[in-house]
C-alpha cells in the first residue's frame, strides 16, 4: 500500500518551487498574502453576490440584467470587473462566477483580464470601491 500512494503522489504533482532561495521566499510570501487577504475579505462578508450587489451599484445596473448579452456596453464592463475582482480579491473560483453569471468557464478568464485593464485604465481602486 505504501508503495502504491508513493507511487500516486508522485504522478499528481511534486509541489516543490525551484529557484534560488530568494525567489522560493518571495513565491511563498506573495502566495501566504494573497491566501491573508481573500480570507480577510471573506471574513467580512465578501462573496460573489455581495460582489455582484457592489459592482453594479456602482454602475447603476441591475443584477439581474446581467443576464443580458452584449460585448461593448456597461453591463459587459460589470461582468468583467465581477470575474476581475471575484478571481483575484475574493479567490472565487471561476466555475462558481461562471454559473452565476450564466457564461462559459474561459469567458470567465477573459473577462478578467478585461475588468484589469478597465481598472487600470480608469483608476478604479478595489479599496474605492468596497468602501462605498
Amino acid at each position: 500500500m505504501k508503495l502504491f500512494r508513493k507511487e500516486h503522489e508522485v504522478r499528481i504533482g511534486d509541489e516543490r518551487i525551484l529557484g534560488d532561495s530568494d525567489f522560493v521566499a518571495a513565491v511563498l510570501k506573495e502566495d501566504v498574502l494573497n491566501l491573508n487577504t481573500r480570507t480577510d475579505w471573506q471574513q467580512k462578508g465578501w462573496d460573489l453576490v455581495k460582489l455582484v450587489d457592489t459592482v453594479c451599484d456602482y454602475f447603476d445596473v441591475k443584477p439581474t440584467d446581467l443576464s443580458r448579452k452584449g460585448r461593448q456596453n456597461t453591463i459587459s464592463i460589470v461582468k468583467s470587473l465581477i470575474c476581475y475582482w471575484g478571481t483575484q480579491k475574493l479567490g472565487i473560483s471561476s466555475t462558481e462566477i461562471a454559473s452565476y453569471l450564466g457564461i462559459s468557464q474561459p469567458a470567465i478568464s477573459k473577462a478578467g483580464v478585461r475588468g484589469a485593464d478597465y481598472t487600470h485604465q480608469h483608476g478604479i481602486e478595489w479599496e474605492a470601491l468596497v468602501s462605498c
